[in-house]
């Protein structure tokens, strides 16, 4: 039986060291998984109305905010948790959430800079599903 390992070695993940078919499927599953779940949080900033605050904040908690960390493979996880630590700065506000006072709190400029760091993130995500999927 061929181990994860030699599939995977590119990328690691938290599972890399479970060896077998099965495994290789679980992880080609959650890359396609998060690949999903940012192309949706994409779509969101693209197509809501409002404010890049607004549409910024609707994508994370509509999309991202539920993702499990340990899914990343371990070259993405540190860009993932600094991303997600950056739009969940600031404590939420009465019954808001830490996502909607950090991004209604951000310029025009921060906001742009998330969204930026959220499609290029996506990028990598679907390159490394792609990458993946054709071993």
């Amino acid at each position: 039986m061929i181990g994860v390992e030699s599939g995977w070695s590119a990328f690691g993940c938290h599972r890399a060291a479970t060896r077998g078919p099965t495994a290789r499927m679980e992880i080609m599953d959650e890359l396609r998984n998060l690949a999903w779940k940012f192309q949706e949080a994409i779509e969101t900033m693209a197509t809501s109305t409002g404010s890049l605050q607004d549409r910024l904040w609707q994508a994370w908690v509509s999309h991202l905010a539920s993702l499990d960390d340990r899914g990343f493979p371990d070259d993405l996880r540190d860009e993932w948790l600094m991303l997600r630590d950056v739009v969940t700065a600031k404590e939420a506000i009465g019954t808001g959430s830490k996502y909607q006072a950090t991004c209604q709190a951000m310029s025009d400029e921060e906001a742009h800079d998330v969204a930026e760091l959220t499609v290029r993130l996506a990028g990598k995500l679907r390159r490394a599903s792609q990458e993946q999927s054709a071993q």
